[in-house]
Parts: C-alpha cells; structure tokens; sequence
C-alpha cells in the first residue's frame, strides 16, 4: 500500500512565493531610484544597438544623385544669410530590408563601392572602397546597353523621369570599358546589379568601375531627413 500526502502538508513557509512587502520600497526610495536609472538606462542602450543595426543616416557629399539628392551647395536668402535649408541632404537607410529581400529595380542604395570607384585617388594615391548613393538600373539577368546617350535595359529604353538631364553620349562607357570603343551589351550576372546616379552626367558609377556586386550593398534609401524643405520618403 503507498502511502500519500495531503497536498497541504507539502508547502512549508520557505516554498511559497516570498513577495517583497511595499514597505521596503518605502524605506530605500533612493535604490529603487537608482535601479529605475539603469532599468532604463540599458533600454536606451539596447535601443540605441537596435537602431544603429538597423538604420543610418548618411549625408550626400556629391552632386551624382541630383535633383533626386542634393549635394553641398550655398543658398542665401533676402537678407544675405545662409538658408539652413541651402545645405546637402541627410538621408535614412534601411539596413534591415535587404536582410530579408532582394534590391528591386529603382531602389535608391547606399553601397561600399569598389575601390576602383574612387576616381579622386585614380593617379594620384591609394584607392580606397568609399560609400556610395546611387540608384539600381539593373538587376542580376538584366542586359544593359548604352548607345547614343540612350540608356536600354534587357532591349527596351527607360522612361527616366528623374534625371537630371539627358546623357551625354560620350559619358556611355568610362575607363573600365573604354570611352566610346564598347557599346556591346553588358549581361549582368547572379549578384550584380548596375547602378547609376540620376545626374548622369557627372556621376562616377558602373559606367566607370562596373557592376556592383550584392554583398556591398548596405541598405535602401528610404527618406530624406533634413533640410525640412525636402523632407521625403521614398517607396
């Protein structure tokens, strides 16, 4: 025969749940201060932490982008002042986005660009991988051709409406593919994607060095922050 307990028998005082009386937090307001601070001082952290993986903020430093994204330039208002809103654009990035889905067609970027990108140190000095702004014109399987200051992608040319102005013809194909000696199309492979500025004429983009490769894309453009004069978001 077993031999059973009564239910009640088995909670002694030390096993039931020992609740912190609110007296104590009457008598020590100073630790329950301190413990409130560094509650929500690490929630500040970790949301910092958050939001560096997942945004940045970058600021246009070129005129490759323009009238999409402006670079630096000097307004003056009536008075003689310089307009705050005068100055370059701030942008966000989404650096979570492409984590999870691929660049699509017309997506504004922020890249690490190849070292072969950067034409200011091109004769001068050691070419380093700089960070870029452009906008995606083709995706992997995409056939891009240049000819004539016309832009075609997979036979068919793009109604551009952002651009700045038209191409000039003899800007088609840069350094890396010879000035004016290849018109012949560019097939793009898995993982590379052509990227262009909507300032084409003074753009240094895959025209120049190429097409760029998936693992140096960063993260969509996805706003302009300030000037509060052209704050956007983009889709």
């Amino acid at each position: 025969m077993i031999e059973t307990k009564d239910s009640k028998s088995d909670s002694s005082p030390q096993e039931r749940p020992q609740f912190i009386p609110f007296e104590t937090f009457k008598k020590h307001p100073l630790k329950i201060a301190l413990l409130a601070i560094i509650l929500m001082a690490i929630s500040c952290i970790l949301l910092a932490l958050f939001l560096m993986q997942s945004y940045g903020a970058y600021s246009i430093t070129s005129a490759g982008m323009e009238p999409t994204l402006m670079g630096p330039h000097t307004s003056k208002s009536s008075s003689g002042m310089v307009d705050d809103d005068g100055g370059r654009d701030n942008i966000l990035a989404d650096k979570r986005l492409y984590r999870t889905h691929e660049p699509k067609f017309g997506d504004i970027i922020v890249f690490r660009a190849p070292k072969e990108a950067d034409l200011e140190h091109a004769v001068s000095g050691v070419q380093v991988d700089n960070i870029l702004v452009k906008r995606i014109v083709g995706l992997p399987g995409d056939t891009i051709e240049l000819n004539k200051g016309q832009f075609l992608r997979n036979g068919q040319a793009l109604q551009e409406t952002y651009l700045k102005e038209p191409m000039d013809a003899t800007l088609e194909w840069q350094f890396k593919f010879g000035v004016s000696q290849n018109h012949d199309p560019f097939h793009l492979k898995a993982g590379q994607y052509w990227v262009m500025g909507d300032n084409r004429n003074n753009s240094a983009d895959s025209r120049y060095w190429g097409p760029l490769e998936r693992n140096r894309i960063i993260g969509k453009i996805v706003s302009i922050l300030k000037p509060s004069s052209r704050a956007r978001s983009f889709p």
